[in-house]
């Protein structure tokens, strides 16, 4: 199509007129009447017509439109001749009169200033360039502000003529001496370089030598250098508050002369030149109500449910948030978890809310959230125990003198099987150290020189993140000058494949070939928290100190009180190094029927002989099955979020997978955003009516998971719409016995919210 074409509204004349923009070089008789013929055969006849170019195709625009054939084309109310008005080499618009066009005329200031808001307006509207908030989420801009409307210039800018169209309004701004132009965002910059083809179009030559730097919104404005600043022009790419405005002009000292906003929307004059305001008002009833903004990380009146979509500077956000509903199935489970289920379900391998083996002396010790203690595992008679074995009899070094060993029980007795695996004779000879005393002293008891046979041997029982074994590898290369070293690893348990091929990478490179050996006995992956001290548990504890407070829920439910106490007395026991097994998840109500428990036939037990699974099982196979979905390589069915994108469980989970254990380790082991079902209001209300069926009978087995339940929407872990969230808590408390006073209490807290 060879122009641009939209309509302008006259706000003091109830007139219709279309413009037609085109900056092509050139414009033929038949480009012009294809694109008016497909303009007038949808649209109603206007009142007027406009034609705008530059001083460059202005003669082929006249050549065009006064052609007999597109002439005769071209329907108006009154039949009166199209307008025609060009941009000059000095930028400013004028207008054409005569049968000819011929002679050159002023333009009044309103028509140009209506033009440009007209045009700008409809291509602002067409690519959907404002972003607007809901109840269920907010924006929060580069500047931290926290905001209900976002505008993503960069989203608009698509399309050659309509870049070409805005970049026309530059042009009276930009001198002969123009060095520099300056944008907060690389999503403008192709506005930028328009500008100056545009100059270079109208001056029949090659362009100007104006370079384009970007900085980055508020990344790199702090620091940023501006140089020849006199000789330069910045444009923003939008403006809500007109801070960074202010902040160049202020701060940076760049006039308002040389500032232009592409698109601005708020209640204060703009600070400088502006492309199009698109604030509503009298002379743009087709506009925005001012955006609301708060101060730098400060929620104001937003809501603490309300979704925050963080936008970068270099964003680009297609619409408002699509959601994708993920199920759970069955042939999601992990391919590994046969290999985990052999070992270590079933035989109090799983440890919750485990103690860091650096913070034993803290007065609160630093928790991770779950964790494989692989000593139960090595019983003798046991799979992988006699896997571990034979690993050992190929992996013995024929002249071992050191073994290193980390201090963990696991790694303790995977050394004391190889002691027993040793000969009588050779136990002697070999040296046993405890990897802390052996980085403490820097590999002091160990010194092996190059034409030596000496052999050492590293056992540990995991990988993990590979941080102890990396201190070790590190002496060891200056101590061990002869090469002859070996790792035996009980499991691998990195977060992925790729983070197991790089630590044991990292720990097998040495610089004369071959590289150390390192045997695994099991490969697997794991969940691991990203930060310290951020188990589900340590949020509980957070949560119930919260509430005690509150006494006036307590004199209503004072037997709450002693479940909450009894419950915070468990969690917070310090000479624990984790939670006990089956104490992970909140009892059913006040005269509980016990703990949660897995029924037999489950999924994730299917094929083992052991009748009895410890919660801390479940809430590994639940964390383990999120995790593999959360890394999994197809983004269609991957649980992870994007700005423009957010992945939610499916709530239909809850009547798969319909064990209150099995949906008590799902709501634990998720992260918030995953059971967020606030964003799509049609999935909040089936979400809503799922949960309803399952808990609408306290009292029914199915209802086991309540207190769970009741504990995840209060804290926010699953999260609906106001209007569902109380209708749940109305179900539930129409058939809640009034002696179930934490039940009580939680639906109390919840309704307060």
């Amino acid at each position: 199509m060879s122009f641009l074409y939209f309509e302008k509204h006259s706000t003091t004349h109830p007139r219709r007129e279309v413009v037609f923009f085109s900056s092509q070089n050139s414009i033929t008789t038949e480009e012009a009447y294809q694109s008016i013929d497909a303009y007038f055969t949808a649209a109603p006849i206007p009142d007027a017509v406009f034609f705008l170019g530059f001083e460059y195709n202005l003669a082929s625009l006249i050549a065009a439109i006064t052609n007999n054939r597109v002439a005769n084309r071209i329907r108006t109310t009154a039949s009166t001749p199209p307008n025609l008005a060009y941009f000059s080499k000095s930028g400013a618009l004028l207008g054409r009169q005569g049968v000819n066009y011929e002679t050159n005329q002023t333009l009044p200031e309103e028509l140009i200033n209506t033009l440009r808001s007209a045009g700008a307006m409809h291509i602002f509207k067409k690519h959907k360039g404002m972003l607007e908030s809901s109840d269920s989420h907010h924006y929060i801009k580069p500047s931290l502000k926290h905001t209900d409307k976002f505008i993503r210039t960069g989203n608009v800018l698509c399309n050659s003529q309509e870049v070409d169209f805005l970049a026309a309004w530059t042009l009276r701004w930009i001198s002969p001496n123009l060095n520099y132009i300056y944008t907060d965002s690389s999503t403008i910059t192709s506005l930028a370089y328009a500008s100056i083809l545009l100059i270079a179009k109208l001056n029949a030559g090659t362009p100007p030598a104006i370079s384009v730097r970007c900085f980055e919104s508020y990344h790199l404005l702090r620091n940023f250098e501006f140089i020849d600043i006199r000789k330069s022009l910045v444009y923003v790419s939008a403006s809500t508050d007109g801070a960074m405005l202010a902040s160049l002009n202020q701060e940076h000292g760049i006039s308002s002369e040389q500032l232009i906003t592409v698109y601005y929307l708020g209640k204060k004059p703009p600070v400088g030149n502006v492309i199009c305001d698109l604030t509503r008002s009298a002379s743009n009833p087709d506009g925005y109500e001012p955006a609301l903004v708060t101060q730098p990380e400060c929620r104001g009146q937003f809501a603490p449910g309300s979704f925050a979509v963080h936008i970068t500077s270099e964003s680009f956000l297609p619409e408002n948030p699509v959601i994708k509903e993920i199920p759970i199935l069955v042939k999601d489970i992990p391919n590994d978890w046969d290999v985990v289920k052999q070992h270590f379900i079933g035989n109090s391998s799983v440890k919750c809310h485990v103690r860091c083996a650096s913070h034993v002396d803290s007065t609160r010790p630093q928790r991770q959230t779950v964790a494989l203690d692989i000593a139960p595992a090595l019983t003798p008679g046991s799979v992988f125990y006699d896997k571990y074995c034979k690993i050992l009899k190929g992996a013995i070094p024929m002249h071992l003198s050191f073994v290193i060993y980390l201090e963990d029980s696991a790694s303790v007795k995977m050394k004391q099987i190889l002691h027993g695996f040793l000969p009588a004779q050779h136990r002697k000879k070999v040296k046993f150290i405890a990897a802390a005393k052996f980085t403490k002293a820097n590999g002091a008891m160990l010194s092996v020189k190059k034409e030596q046979r000496d052999a050492t041997l590293v056992i540990a029982s995991s990988l993990l993140d590979g941080t102890r074994l990396l201190d070790i590898a590190q002496i060891l290369r200056d101590r061990q000058k002869n090469h002859n070293l070996t790792y035996v690893i009980g499991i691998s348990g990195c977060r992925d494949a790729a983070e197991t091929v790089e630590l044991k990478s990292n720990l097998q490179y040495c610089q004369s070939k071959p590289n150390y050996s390192l045997l695994c006995v099991e490969e697997f992956h794991v969940s691991r928290d990203k930060q310290a001290d951020t188990t589900p548990w340590n949020t509980e504890i957070e949560f119930w100190r919260s509430v005690l407070p509150h006494s006036k829920w307590f004199t209503k439910f004072p037997d709450a009180r002693k479940i909450i106490a009894a419950r915070l007395a468990t969690l917070e026991r310090v000479d624990r190094d984790y939670l006990p097994e089956d104490d992970l998840f909140l009892p059913r109500s006040l005269d509980s029927h016990g703990c949660l428990t897995l029924r037999p036939n489950s999924v994730f037990t299917e094929g083992l002989c052991v009748t009895k699974f410890s919660q801390a099982d479940v809430f590994l196979a639940a964390s383990k099955l999120l995790h593999e979905m959360r890394t999994r390589a197809s983004p269609k069915a991957k649980l992870a979020q994007h700005p423009h994108m957010r992945a939610v469980l499916s709530p239909k989970l809850f009547f798969r997978f319909s064990d209150g254990v099995i949906q008590a380790a799902f709501l634990r082991a998720s992260h918030p955003e995953e059971f967020d079902y606030r964003m799509d209001a049609e999935l909040s209300k089936a979400a809503a009516g799922i949960i309803s069926n399952i808990l609408s009978w306290p009292s029914n087995p199915r209802a086991e998971a309540l207190t769970e339940f009741l504990y995840a929407i209060a804290t926010d872990k699953l999260r609906l719409l106001k209007p569902d969230r109380l209708g749940v808590v109305s179900i539930i408390e129409q058939r809640l016995p009034k002696r179930h006073h934490l039940e009580r209490l939680l639906c109390e807290f919840i309704r307060s919210k």
